[in-house]
């Protein structure tokens, strides 16, 4: 039965309600025994017919089906039903202690039904305590040995009032309390189902991509995988559980095992940087996999440590390939550089030969130092395969003028500009003289130079600018082609790579002039870099020290 927002507030538990029920019938039954051997005076059937009543109610309580609908109000009708009896004994023996029972009625009705059941009880309980008084003045007093006094009935009537109004309050302060737990309750139930659809979506997603992802805690231990990773560790014979710390892990040489501090891992958890790194997993002697390795800190709010992310995919397949372009590449590179050798001796025999006209003695010239550029592009190509750092191009210094070097590399090209109508515009200083190779610097203008013509559009230019400093040249080669995006920027310094536009296009490459120019660069202690504006065209940047010591 509704009784406003203050009513029952949990569902009536019958075990409970049995319970207090059967507590005050213990009472009532000790306060009548203790009554009679007081030897009080008491109107017998009065106080039999309270007792009878409580006892019927107690058995009411006990067999009462409490899932039929109305229960909650049989629950509530029941504390004023034992008002009522609790009055008959209190009227048949004023004297006695049935008048302090009337709080335990009250304090359910508040404790269970709020704020509207204290004014229930009290009300209840009001009216059953005044009406014996009311009773005898009107005249009414059928086998009553005595009425209460007005003040302890008025004091009775405080307590109630009191007791009525405590347990209300701390009632509604529960109920409250148990509202904003069921609250909290639903919305942590909320939060943990979205929680999991979030976790089941993450796990999905990374079971279906292609590489692998290990997670592991602070401490380096095993946290969870995906699908990729397991089989990984499946393909390689190894449990899911291996520790990092006892994989079979080796360098890109296939034979250094990778150790303590070495570890990725391990680097990734002390906050180094482990990105895009080649290792070899497996013993040599077993099956084995080459893995790309990158590892990423995975913080908490405060910014401690929560867990390590370890990506990783094949590239075993990669490396194979790798390898047999390098194997064909040397193979290649071997066919001609014997040819061109041969080429070259006759050549320096034919120029020995006296009586030659000077036409054929320039000519001769001419084809002697062509033939010796391409046997040492062929040598280049040789050192590229599985190249050490500083190894792969050999070094000759001296003091050079890097403006000849500029001028005669935009003379010799001026043929092929030409043939597409490319107008080429040359700003140089006198001289400028920096430490270096001449040969292996001219190699790098002839190839910033060559792809500022072949990449350019027809009828197109190209400014070659070269401009000086106290410790610095810079080279600067612009042209009026498509431009590039800034990804393809670093990309095409890598060996082998061309960019999409210059692979569908006509114009023929390896791929590996950049990469050379980039190395002589560095070697040199200068930089290479590219630039491309929005509205297209590309600008090749060459800054090279005037004084370096090179790396030989």
């Amino acid at each position: 039965m509704p009784l406003g927002a203050d009513a029952v507030r949990v569902p009536v538990s019958p075990a409970r309600l049995f319970a207090t029920q059967t507590a005050l019938l213990i009472a009532a039954v000790i306060v009548t025994v203790l009554t009679f051997a007081a030897g009080l005076p008491t109107a017998d059937r009065r106080l039999a017919f309270g007792l009878t009543i409580l006892v019927l109610v107690t058995v009411l309580v006990g067999a009462a089906p409490w899932e039929r609908p109305g229960s909650r109000a049989v629950a509530i009708a029941i504390p004023l039903i034992d008002l009522f009896a609790l009055n008959q004994l209190r009227s048949a023996t004023p004297s006695s202690g049935f008048g302090f029972l009337v709080v335990l009625p009250v304090a359910w009705l508040a404790l269970n039904a709020g704020r509207a059941g204290a004014v229930i009880g009290i009300v209840g309980a009001t009216l059953t305590a005044w009406a014996p008084l009311v009773l005898q003045a009107l005249g009414f007093n059928p086998g009553q040995v005595g009425t209460p006094s007005v003040a302890a009935t008025a004091s009775l009537n405080v307590s109630v009032v009191v007791v009525g109004g405590v347990v209300a309050m701390s009632s509604a302060r529960e109920a409250a309390q148990r509202r904003l737990l069921a609250t909290q309750a639903r919305r942590s139930a909320h939060a943990y189902r979205q929680a999991r659809r979030d976790e089941g979506v993450l796990n999905a997603v990374m079971d279906a991509v292609p590489f692998g992802v290990v997670s592991l805690d602070p401490a380096g231990t095993y946290r969870g995988s995906n699908r990729a990773a397991r089989a990984m560790m499946r393909h390689l014979g190894l449990p899911l559980s291996t520790s990092p710390q006892a994989l079979p892990l080796y360098h890109l040489d296939g034979v250094t095992p990778v150790v303590g501090d070495e570890l990725p891992h391990l680097r990734g958890l002390s906050g180094g940087a482990v990105d895009a790194e080649t290792y070899w997993v497996g013993h040599p002697d077993g099956t084995r996999v080459a893995v790309e390795v990158s590892a990423r800190l995975v913080l908490d709010a405060d910014g401690t440590v929560d867990r390590l992310v370890v990506v990783f995919r094949d590239v075993g397949e990669s490396i194979e390939a790798e390898a047999a372009r390098d194997q064909a590449l040397s193979s290649v590179s071997h066919e001609f550089r014997t040819p061109l050798s041969s080429i070259l001796g006759y050549i320096e025999l034919a120029a020995d030969c006296p009586g030659l006209p000077d036409e054929a003695v320039d000519h001769l010239a001419v084809a002697e130092r062509n033939t010796t550029r391409l046997l040492t592009l062929v040598n280049d190509l040789l050192a590229t395969r599985g190249r050490t750092p500083h190894s792969a191009v050999p070094m000759s210094l001296a003091r050079v003028d890097l403006t000849e070097i500029v001028t005669e590399s935009a003379t010799a090209l001026q043929p092929l500009a030409a043939d597409r109508v490319i107008a080429l515009t040359l700003d140089a200083p006198d001289a400028q003289i920096v430490t270096g190779d001449a040969f292996r610097l001219r190699q790098v203008v002839d190839n910033l130079l060559t792809n500022a013509i072949k990449y350019n559009v027809e009828g197109g230019s190209v400014s070659i600018e070269l401009v000086g400093s106290a410790d610095q040249v810079t080279l600067a080669i612009t042209d009026t082609g498509h431009g590039m995006s800034e990804r393809d920027h670093e990309e095409v310094f890598q060996p082998y790579h061309r960019t999409a536009d210059a692979v569908v296009s006509s114009v023929t490459g390896t791929g590996l002039g950049l990469a050379i120019s980039r190395e002589i660069a560095e070697r040199h202690g200068g930089t290479i870099r590219l630039e491309s504006a929005d509205s297209g065209g590309t600008t090749a940047i060459l800054v090279l020290p005037r004084e370096t010591g090179v790396s030989r």
